[in-house]
């Protein structure tokens, strides 16, 4: 049974599941270069057929993630288009007449001049937006003509459970599944059991309002929504003096057992609480607003956990992005093993889709759901032949770049970053997600602190307070990490506490301010070329472990073809370029 999945909005992404396997996945801003962007994925649809060497008629059932569509965000393209400034003036001129001065307004008018016409034209917007038609299925029919034999729409945050379960290595055990977002088909919480892979469900609130506080609060510090919440979260570690900021949350969403409640409901989450936080510095609110949060998020899985007796949980859902409030919720005494999967916001739903429309399959037909096969890894986009790098050299001629070595060896790289240089890395089939995990990666030497101001301001220009992370061997990171219960950690998605031992080798990959990890703990089944790099480098210093960054300029999207990855050597301060065997190093001597 062939389903491919497809979720339009924030980051819109397509995936393909072939009797039962993940083949592909990957978001439609790899393909445009534009971060975020939220309309049709039409070039990720046609990445993961063509990965699956399927054609349109062979796709037994095509699964939008949601049945709601929020048509003024997708018409508009809002995380895509949008600036900070524009999201402000969406508050100031839409939100704030709406709910303070009950006055209808006309969103489009608004935000005409950020409607792209190539994709919803007037006439679009007249037949299907404004009668609320989901257009959705019209996208996909105009895309891939009448072949596809079936269209359904699955339930957006069950979508986020099915991802979070199917993802991790748990089966046959129950799992607590808990997902915590900003909203999807009315809800922003949900809790229920997997028990032999089939979803029940036990609780759900639209109360829950914990990512929307996070993203107006980004909104509030200049940041912009739905893209930079993890530069707050970043900023909390620096601060742990909050009390205003936590009396003032406080007093608003509480945990009453197993239930969300409020003691007094904002008017809305941005206007209410800037406010009432006048007077506080940026990096009280930051910490505070992080300590909220994490207090809610552990006192809510810990009652559910204490009312099933059901120990082993998985996290999924935007919130599940913070991964210092993941790192809270492991520490908890209830919780004996914990899986967050990579990338739980709601690019992964369309994964999720798939697993619940197949489950649903499986049980018709009289298969074990739990049998499903786990997922191995996440490289699940595409990859690029040497013929495509051969011609994205010759596209510049050779006048940029010399070519120093052809193979080159993994003893060779190591030897680059232990001289303290980092290197960009292109290998292989890229990541799905927000978090590069070595295929699409910069590494560098993670004892060197001047290699963070290195990346920041010649590489990345990424904001002074934001930590990096590390990649370590799974053998090594009980010597780096404090983690009794061998949380499994393959997808950067949970904080860790470090051991002195990581204050020397690490330093450069750590949270300056608290000292914590992002670690990727790295198997070599994994990815044995990435292993292999970070071995040679354990042989040449000692140090199993190096700083791993995304591949890409600051605010574009992870590079994916070999042309984005020499667009972005070329544009950055980096020296070093690893396509494939290929290790490039830039000419500067040219004329």
């Amino acid at each position: 049974m062939n389903i491919l999945g497809i979720m339009v909005g924030t980051n819109s992404t397509a995936a393909l599941l072939k009797d039962g396997c993940l083949v592909a996945c990957a978001s439609e801003e790899r393909f445009l270069r534009k971060k975020n962007i939220g309309i049709y994925p039409s070039n990720a649809v046609e990445y993961c057929l063509k990965e699956a060497a399927l054609n349109p008629s062979d796709i037994d059932i095509a699964v939008f993630d949601s049945i709601t569509f929020n048509y003024h965000h997708w018409v508009v393209d809002r995380d895509g288009t949008f600036s900070v400034q524009d999201w402000v003036r969406e508050q100031q001129q839409y939100w704030k007449p709406l709910l303070y001065d009950k006055i209808e307004v006309d969103y489009y008018e608004i935000f005409k001049d950020k409607i792209i016409p190539e994709h919803y034209t007037p006439e679009i917007i007249r037949d299907y937006i404004r009668p609320g038609k989901d257009i959705r299925p019209l996208l996909l029919r105009r895309h891939l003509g009448d072949g596809i034999k079936k269209i359904e729409n699955s339930v957006h945050y069950e979508s986020h459970h099915y991802y979070g379960y199917y993802m991790s290595p748990f089966r046959e055990e129950k799992v607590l599944s808990f997902v915590i977002e900003g909203w999807g088909d009315g809800m922003n919480a949900s809790v229920g059991i997997f028990a032999n892979g089939v979803y029940k469900e036990l609780y759900k609130t639209d109360l829950c309002n914990i990512g929307r506080l996070y993203r107006y609060v980004t909104l509030m510090l200049g940041m912009k929504p739905n893209e930079h919440e993890y530069k707050v979260m970043g900023l909390a570690g620096y601060n742990t003096r909050h009390q205003l900021v936590w009396d003032i949350l406080a007093d608003t969403l509480y945990v009453d057992g197993c239930n969300f409640k409020y003691r007094k409901k904002p008017t809305d989450h941005y206007f209410w609480f800037k406010e009432r936080f006048e007077g506080c510095r940026f990096d009280e609110i930051a910490g505070g607003v992080q300590k909220y949060i994490e207090t809610l998020i552990c006192d809510w899985i810990r009652n559910w956990i204490v009312k099933t007796g059901v120990r082993r949980i998985v996290v999924s859902g935007g919130v599940a992005m913070n991964i210092k409030a993941m790192m809270e919720v492991a520490k908890l005494d209830e919780v004996d093993k914990i899986f967050v999967a990579g990338t739980g916001s709601d690019e992964s739903t369309t994964i999720g889709a798939c697993y619940r429309i197949y489950v649903f399959h499986c049980m018709e037909t009289g298969k074990v759901p739990a049998a499903i096969p786990l997922v191995p890894n996440l490289y699940l986009g595409p990859a690029y032949s040497h013929s495509d790098i051969d011609e994205a050299l010759e596209a510049y001629g050779g006048e940029a770049f010399i070519i120093i070595k052809n193979p080159v060896t993994a003893d060779d790289v190591a030897k680059i970053i232990a001289g303290g240089n980092p290197i960009a890395r292109f290998s292989g089939r890229m990541e799905f997600g927000a978090r590069a995990l070595g295929n699409r990666s910069i590494l560098a030497d993670p004892r060197n602190l001047n290699v963070i101001r290195k990346i920041n301001q010649q590489i990345k220009s990424r904001d002074f307070w934001m930590p990096f992370a590390p990649v370590v061997t799974e053998e090594r990171s009980n010597d780096y990490l404090l983690n009794p219960k061998n949380i499994q950690s393959p997808h950067m998605a949970i904080g860790f506490e470090t051991k002195p031992l990581a204050n020397r080798d690490l330093i450069a990959a750590l949270h300056q301010g608290d000292l914590t990890a992002r670690p990727q703990i790295l198997e070599e089944s994994t990815n044995p070329g990435y292993y292999g790099l970070i071995k040679a480098f354990e042989r040449l210093t000692g140090v199993g472990g190096l700083v791993n960054t995304s591949f890409n300029l600051h605010g574009e999207p992870i590079v994916n073809t070999p042309q984005d990855a020499l667009h972005v050597f070329m544009k950055s301060g980096l020296e070093y370029l690893i396509l494939e065997d290929i290790l490039i190093y830039k000419n500067h001597n040219k004329s």
